[in-house]
């Protein structure tokens, strides 16, 4: 058998101030009537603050007008919803904050109960995550680097030694001047690399980018002799992403014209 105990609202509001994130409730008037302890200090409020204010007041001053009303709007429309955003602090101060919201109907009437949790040293490592993983990405691209600097210099080395020993220079030439070009190459694809400017992102078709990188992977196909045979469907070809269209053409063109140096092949 079930038993069903009912708590007045004092000692649900006493149980709620337990909890460790802030707790608030939003009528249909879109104006918090509750707070639990924690929301007052989340937000650096006084006692007695944080209830009656619009819920919009949490926001940045940027925010208020559109991402405010749009997550009451998407909490009622889904009845739950979930989002991060900067809140706004009583003394000024602001912080990065999870917002979770949930719509339910009671005694005819609209609420909207939310929790904010505040995730801002979550974000601070996630930055540091990232910068990390930036360093070791450019490691790794150096090591990559040095690896093909280092395979033509150690050739045209060896090749001035056997030269100083006095042997005939006429088998080493065109293996110096070959290896000079590739390094004379291999620094200017560096060069190009460091001074690569800001992508202008724009929304474009998977069929304009096509279309576009087609004619320049074809020209080097042809260089290598390759034959390049292009299967993609039309629902993909419908498609539109946002990208620099130049940019990702170079990227493209690069990795292949690497593919072509990298592997002989006939077909």
């Amino acid at each position: 058998m079930t038993t069903i105990i009912k708590y007045s609202p004092r000692v649900i509001g006493e149980i709620l101030n337990i909890v460790h994130d802030a707790v608030f409730l939003i009528n249909s008037e879109k104006q918090i009537i509750f707070v639990n302890t924690q929301m007052e200090k989340m937000f650096k409020a006084n006692d007695g603050q944080m209830v009656g204010i619009g819920f919009e007041q949490l926001f940045m001053p940027e925010d208020r007008k559109i991402m405010a009303p749009n997550i009451l709007k998407l909490s009622k429309e889904k009845h739950e919803f979930e989002c991060e955003t900067m809140l706004r602090c009583k003394d000024g101060s602001s912080f990065f904050g999870l917002i979770s919201c949930f719509y339910f109907m009671l005694e005819n009437e609209e609420f909207i109960a939310s929790t904010i949790h505040d995730i801002t040293k979550m974000k601070s490592i996630e930055l540091m995550l990232k910068h990390s993983e930036h360093e070791a990405f450019l490691g790794h691209l150096l090591n990559d680097i040095s690896h093909h600097i280092r395979n033509p210099v150690i050739v045209i080395a060896g090749l001035a030694k056997r030269l100083k020993k006095g042997e005939s220079p006429e088998q080493y030439s065109e293996i110096i001047s070959k290896e000079s070009r590739r390094l004379e190459m291999l620094l200017e694809t560096l060069n190009a690399f460091i001074n690569l400017p800001r992508p202008k992102l724009r929304l474009a078709s998977l069929a304009d980018l096509i279309e576009t990188v087609e004619s320049d992977i074809k020209l080097i196909a042809g260089d290598f002799g390759v034959r390049c045979e292009w299967k993609i469907s039309k629902e993909v070809l419908a498609h539109k992403i946002l990208v620099d269209v130049p940019l990702l053409v170079k990227g493209i063109c690069a990795v292949f014209l690497n593919a072509c140096e990298s592997y002989n092949t006939d077909t």
